[in-house]
């Protein structure tokens, strides 16, 4: 679905270089910076600890805007359709969390019961 929202916007814009601005924006890109950097280097601040779990979650926030921003025009206006849109990426932005913790050496979350 992604996809195919990246191929309407590129057949709806006059310049094909004007998509990929359409799909990411730079707030979305600091943001995701700002949550894996920044809680990256608290990690490392506040311990020998694995920071990679943070990393791959400013990754995975990107990611996911940039899948949501494309698949926008694919979904249409009605609201069942954007509330089954907005759940999707809720869902999405839990598991790349879950994921991210799993695949990694997470011990310091032993210290909180997980």
């Amino acid at each position: 679905m992604g996809l195919g929202g990246v191929a309407r916007l590129a057949l709806r814009a006059r310049d094909v270089r004007a998509v990929p601005a359409r799909v990411v924006r730079p707030a979305a890109v600091a943001f995701a910076l700002y949550v894996g950097g920044a809680s990256a280097l608290l990690v490392r601040l506040h311990g020998d600890a694995d920071a990679r779990p943070f990393l791959w979650l400013g990754l995975a926030v990107l990611g996911l805007d940039v899948t949501a921003r494309a698949f926008r025009p694919v979904a249409g206006r009605l609201p069942v359709t954007r509330a089954l849109w907005a759940l999707a990426c809720v869902a999405g932005l839990f598991s790349a969390a879950f994921l991210a913790v799993e695949r990694t050496e997470a011990e310091f979350l032993a210290g909180i019961g997980l």
